[in-house]
């Protein structure tokens, strides 16, 4: 496992790194960006459900809304009022 902040500078090499071959680039790039281990990506995807609403979060990943809602279920995160919330907001000064 390696931090976030060797993992962009693969990243940044991968991407930039043209005495490589480009499907070793592309590659190694999937790997960097999918192959979390299982719990980091759970860890991270339970953090997205706390942080977005459903309907986003579903957008985002491209999965269907009832996934979304069962995962912020799941990590307790509670969107049931951000459409109030947002209502309820004064408005910008212009």
């Amino acid at each position: 496992m390696i931090d976030t902040e060797a993992r962009w500078e693969q990243a940044r090499r991968l991407l930039h790194d043209e005495s490589l071959k480009p499907e070793d680039r592309a590659a190694g790039l999937i790997l960097l960006l999918y192959a979390q281990p299982g719990q980091a990506r759970s860890t991270a995807l339970f953090k997205l459900t706390t942080d977005l609403p459903a309907a986003l979060l579903a957008r985002m990943l491209g999965i269907h809304i009832s996934v979304a809602v069962a995962w912020q279920r799941a990590s307790s995160g509670d969107w049931t009022g951000y459409a109030a919330d947002i209502g309820r907001r004064p408005e910008p000064h212009r």
